[in-house]
């Protein structure tokens, strides 16, 4: 399945740009996953990162699952999780 993609450019104050394609086909459910992401209005296929001196690096989608992650798919610290519940609750 092919989606209809859209470009813009990111600049930073350290000389740092990226160019971003994404979808706004797929809008993902957690907005906040990526600092450098936080304005783009739909799912990131791909991005190029050129800093001020033009060294790049390109990341780019190759596939897309759509089927729900479960919590018990990743590795939790319980310790770490029982002290999260016992701040939170009082």
């Amino acid at each position: 399945h092919g989606y209809l993609c859209k470009q813009m450019e990111l600049n930073f104050s350290n000389g740092t740009s990226y160019e971003v394609t994404y979808t706004t086909e797929i809008i993902p459910t957690v907005a906040n996953f990526e600092w450098a992401f936080k304005d783009v209005p739909g799912l990131v296929l791909s991005y190029l990162i050129k800093d001020k001196e033009q060294n790049w690096i390109l990341y780019r989608s190759t596939s897309i699952d759509l089927n729900p992650i479960t919590i018990n798919q990743f590795d939790i610290n319980n310790l770490i999780l029982h002290k999260i519940q016992a701040y939170q609750c009082c």
